[in-house]
């Protein structure tokens, strides 16, 4: 529904709102997730050290359901700064419409999508100034 939102509704008042609400339920999953994984059952040598370490906590299937939560809930996060800050700075949303489901599938593709967006925006436009300004 969030990226329904964002792609279809990002001029709807409550559209910031629901997919915050949204993100942050599974932002709550996480942590609960996180708190029921039971450390004896993780792989020994696993950890966030390095990608060795990483490759083996991934082999745990509650890590990578606790780890696959995490990237929905930021993915979706960027998604909304991405239409927050086009609307902020007077982009039309079908100039950055195609960044939405390059950030949910990508994540920081589609963020640094959007940057380059906004930035050529900016340059080409004169229109990228913040409109709080």
């Amino acid at each position: 529904l969030g990226w329904i939102l964002l792609v279809f509704a990002p001029s709807w008042r409550y559209t910031p709102s629901i997919v915050l609400g949204i993100a942050f339920v599974y932002a709550l999953l996480y942590v609960l997730l996180l708190a029921s994984i039971e450390q004896s059952a993780v792989p020994e040598g696993s950890g966030f050290a390095s990608l060795e370490e990483v490759a083996r906590l991934f082999s745990y299937r509650p890590a990578v359901f606790a780890g696959w939560v995490h990237y929905i809930s930021f993915d979706l996060l960027a998604g909304r700064f991405i239409v927050l800050d086009a609307q902020q700075h007077g982009i039309p949303h079908l100039a950055i419409v195609w960044t939405i489901p390059l950030t949910l599938l990508f994540g920081p593709a589609g963020l640094v999508s959007y940057i380059a967006v906004r930035s050529l925006w900016s340059l080409f436009s004169g229109k990228g100034k913040d409109k709080s300004d």
